[in-house]
């Protein structure tokens, strides 16, 4: 059936626009059966004849259940319930991304009040410090040095993180900037192995390499994939957590407005800082 259907589309490409160079994107099953494909028939299907792409909804929707499993157990749920963000049904349901909309919101907020939470208590770090302005560390230097001396603030760190990861590969789709997508997809690779979401720590891989040989398989594909002007630019020696914090201003906008739907921001801080204070880390 697949074969059939590469087969459907490579016609149907060459009858409109003879020559042009095939885009078929796949879910992870049926990605995987095409792979397989062009690898059995490279003569027919091979990749330098066909573009075989992953599909983001599903990538987005393991991504959110990776976070689910990151923090199941942690207390996120019984903090968006304290705040009323969720009834207890709906909040317990985020951690399996059951409706994608509505998860990607919920880790908006929680993204957003973490962020303030970091930066209320970095400023009260240096209000308490007696030693010269100059002389403090930097905030993500601050947050570097407090992660290796409370585990607890390294998790809720890595929690923002993530979180901060899976929107900037939002908008990646959103914008269809070509280089902000693959920069979070290979962040985001690591951890399907670690939280053991096998088929697509297999698969993307695999993806990605397709994507990084375009220029010279498919440059008329690739030209058009990178047509639009990225503002994720990689900084050579700079942390992942410093390249997002940049990005932290264009990812507000949209959670001011998911705010909005979902209930105050203002409202769940002071519930996520009691909950960092007394929540116990999982395991």
């Amino acid at each position: 059936m697949i074969r059939h259907s590469m087969d459907v589309v490579k016609n149907a490409v060459e009858h409109l626009n003879p020559g042009q160079t095939p885009v078929v994107t796949f879910d992870q099953p049926l990605f995987a059966l095409a792979k397989q494909i062009q690898w059995k028939w490279p003569e027919s299907y091979g990749e330098d004849q066909i573009v075989v792409m992953f599909g983001g909804l599903h990538i987005e929707m393991v991504a959110l259940k990776t976070l689910g499993d990151w923090l199941q157990g942690s207390g996120w749920v019984q903090a968006l319930v304290q705040a009323e963000i969720a009834t207890a049904g709906t909040a317990d349901s985020f951690l399996r991304a059951s409706h994608v909309l509505r998860t990607r919101r919920a880790h908006q907020v929680t993204a957003a009040a973490l962020y303030i939470l970091q930066h209320r208590a970095y400023n009260h770090y240096c209000l308490g410090e007696t030693r010269d302005a100059e002389d403090l560390p930097e905030f993500e230097d601050w947050c570097c040095q407090r992660g290796e001396d409370i585990p607890q603030f390294h998790y809720w760190a890595t929690v923002l993180e993530l979180e901060l990861l899976v929107l900037v590969y939002v908008r990646s789709l959103r914008q269809g900037s070509l280089m902000m997508y693959l920069d979070a997809l290979t962040e985001l690779v690591p951890w399907f192995h670690a939280l053991d979401h096998t088929h697509y720590a297999r698969w993307i891989p695999v993806h990605l390499k397709d994507m990084a040989e375009l220029t010279t398989k498919h440059p008329d594909v690739a030209r058009k994939f990178r047509k639009a002007t990225s503002p994720f630019r990689k900084h050579r020696g700079c942390s992942l957590q410093s390249r997002l914090t940049r990005h932290m201003s264009r990812i507000m906008p949209a959670s001011k407005e998911t705010v909005e739907q979902l209930g105050s921001l203002t409202t769940l801080v002071p519930y996520v800082a009691e909950w960092l204070r007394d929540q116990k880390l999982p395991g």
